[in-house]
């Protein structure tokens, strides 16, 4: 197989491990065949971790982007070679993933241990790079032909993260929630036939009249009904949105009462202002 991948040129194999490591990222060649090659069992436990500089792609701050990439990755490496012995680093989809194989008989890392060495490692890119580099912890496989499967979670989970800014480091569990939200989404923009048409009708009075009333139902329904939380966070007084909540039950017939409408709300409202996030897949594999 690698001798007709490298159509038999032997020296082009000796910097090949990083592009080997892509193929069993992405699931290009049989996942057995290159873990032998890249001495992995193929029955070890296999953490990937999704790493994303956030930096621009366009514009003259991205004239160094493929050299400062390749800086990343060095570093990256390093760190993950001093973790474990056979670890992998590649790039794919303009970011940087991590595969730490587990020693034979090695007690199964925590979940805490691998995040406290991504910390380590966003740690290191932002000190010497001075990037806002996030990472997601994607999870740990124990069959090596899985490993494609949970990049595609790292993938989904930056996506995500990017959101949040602040937030260096997560695991996909911890991103669960927003993961299922986005699912949704990605599902329900698609079926324009499926509409709130009390929502359509806020949605439009703010376009033609610059009212806020779409965006305060919002903020009222994330603060689970504290209005005054979700008027500090609309930056109001809290009469100013009471007022808002009832013109919005009077132009829209919503029954904030009715959890079912509540839930439909807060997911049109999300379709309707924009807020589908991230623009790869809505669920990973």
């Amino acid at each position: 197989m690698l001798d007709h991948y490298y159509q038999g040129d032997a020296a082009a194999r000796v910097p090949s491990r990083a592009e080997l490591a892509h193929g069993l990222l992405t699931g290009r060649f049989d996942a057995a065949a290159l873990g032998a090659h890249l001495g992995v069992r193929a029955g070890a436990r296999v953490a990937v971790i999704a790493v994303d500089l956030r930096e621009p792609e366009e514009g003259p701050d991205a004239l160094g982007r493929e050299a400062r990439q390749a800086e990343a990755m060095g570093i990256v490496s390093v760190h993950a070679a001093a973790y474990r012995r056979n670890a992998l680093v590649t790039a794919a989809c303009g970011q940087i993933y991590a595969m730490l194989p587990e020693p034979p008989g090695a007690t199964p890392a925590p979940g805490g241990a691998l995040t406290r060495w991504a910390s380590e490692v966003v740690g290191a890119l932002r000190r010497q790079l001075r990037t806002p580099a996030q990472a997601v912890v994607a999870g740990t496989t124990d069959r090596l032909e899985a490993v494609p499967e949970v990049k595609l979670r790292g993938h989904a989970g930056l996506a995500v993260l990017g959101r949040t800014p602040s937030r260096a480091v997560e695991s996909y569990e911890g991103l669960a929630g927003a993961l299922m939200v986005r699912g949704v989404l990605g599902l329900v923009a698609g079926r324009t036939e499926v509409r709130f048409p009390g929502v359509e009708a806020l949605v439009a009075q703010d376009a033609e009249q610059g009212t806020e009333l779409a965006r305060s139902l919002l903020a009222h329904l994330d603060a689970f009904g504290d209005v005054a939380g979700a008027a500090k966070r609309l930056s109001v007084h809290p009469n100013t949105l009471r007022y808002r909540l009832r013109r919005v039950v009077e132009l829209s017939g919503l029954d904030l009462d009715d959890p079912e409408q509540r839930l439909a709300a807060a997911v049109q409202l999300r379709l309707s202002l924009g807020e589908l996030p991230g623009q790869s897949p809505p669920f990973p594999g």
